[in-house]
């Protein structure tokens, strides 16, 4: 199924305040998803399989914590929209130079608009402004490696380790200082094209913000009311 990159944003945002994240998160994860799939990476996929894994969770224990350059949750397992939002905010002690290694991270790939956003990276490949255009930042795990650099980003690896569910180590870390970065350089896209099992998944999460269909809810003003013939 192709979505235009709006109706992907509102689908993700709704589906994750469906598997239970606050509005505000919600609203990174459709920032996030509509990123990934603006650079033609299957963000999608990615939030179905990070939904289905944290619905029903107390979300307190996937909150990032920082010692000694390692990253890690009480869960055992990081949640990358806490992660990178808490990267965003600059909440995570660590320093960019040294690096930093995010330990059980699941589905890796959705940090990656954070760490695009951190460094001003659009998914354009366009610099944003008021952000240093000499940092060159690296985001590695298992077969997978992702550069951003020169207000771009580029790509290295293997499709099943980009799409992995859960990655026991990933690190962010400065990239080498190569003239050309390794990997593809990401295209940009102005649609997204969902299979669907993915589309069925953020449906379904989707659909428990919605009001319920009963009578006092039609009384009290959702949906059409008595009559649909206004």
């Amino acid at each position: 199924m192709n979505w235009s990159l709006n109706e992907l944003d509102a689908m993700a945002r709704k589906a994750a305040r469906g598997a239970g994240y606050s509005w505000g998160l919600a609203e990174e994860a459709g920032r996030a998803t509509r990123w990934l799939a603006a650079a033609g990476l299957p963000g999608p996929m990615c939030l179905a399989q990070l939904l289905a894994a944290v619905d029903g969770a107390d979300f307190k224990n996937f909150t990032p914590a920082v010692s000694a350059g390692r990253c890690t949750a009480d869960s055992g397992a990081l949640c990358p929209l806490l992660t990178g939002v808490a990267l965003c905010d600059g909440a995570l002690d660590y320093s960019p130079m040294q690096g930093l290694t995010l330990s059980n991270l699941s589905a890796p790939l959705l940090l990656l608009p954070f760490v695009a956003q951190t460094f001003g990276i659009q998914a354009s490949g366009t610099q944003s402004s008021g952000v240093l255009t000499s940092e060159r930042v690296r985001l590695r795990w298992a077969e997978v490696q992702i550069i951003l650099a020169h207000g771009a980003v580029y790509l290295d690896g293997v499709v099943g380790d980009l799409t992995c569910a859960q990655a026991e180590s990933v690190t962010l870390d400065p990239a080498p200082a190569e003239k050309s970065p390794k990997g593809v350089l990401l295209a940009p896209q102005s649609r997204a094209v969902i299979d669907v099992a993915t589309r069925t998944c953020l449906e379904g999460f989707a659909q428990r913000t919605f009001a319920p269909a009963t009578e006092a809810s039609r009384l009290a003003g959702a949906g059409a009311g008595l009559s649909d013939n206004d």
